[in-house]
């Protein structure tokens, strides 16, 4: 995945194995995980794991969370972007998000296991 996207003042693209020291510091911050029921990063070998798991998402789902940059600067502030999920339950506070920023839940369906997704739309209305 080689998608790379830009705001005015952000920069957004795949991590890379180079970007383990950034994600290290930032998830090593326990205030990072007060709302993400994980407990801080403790040895960078857990931040190359993630990278790893990432990577091998693009290829599998062509698609995946994307490592973010001030533009202005370099610096990295941290992740945005789609995590493919297969393995649990959406989250209900991550819903309660995208409905306060404007997103309009458009479809309910049910996977094989009668497990509920939703399906969100983001109508950008000064963009024409």
């Amino acid at each position: 995945m080689k998608i790379q996207l830009e705001s005015s003042r952000l920069l957004y693209r795949p991590f890379e194995v180079s970007d383990a020291q950034d994600l290290f510091l930032m998830d090593a911050n326990p205030i990072v995980h007060k709302y993400l029921w994980q407990k801080p990063t403790l040895h960078i070998d857990e931040s190359l794991e993630i990278i790893f798991y990432l990577l091998k998402q693009y290829n599998e789902n062509g698609i995946g969370r994307y490592a973010t940059f001030l533009k202005e600067t370099g610096e990295f502030i941290g992740w945005t972007g789609i995590k493919y999920i297969n393995d649990h339950l959406e989250n209900g506070a991550s819903n309660h998000i995208l409905r306060k920023a404007g997103f309009q839940e458009i479809e309910t369906y049910y996977n094989d296991d009668n497990v509920a997704w939703k399906w969100w739309q983001f109508e950008n209305n000064l963009i024409k």
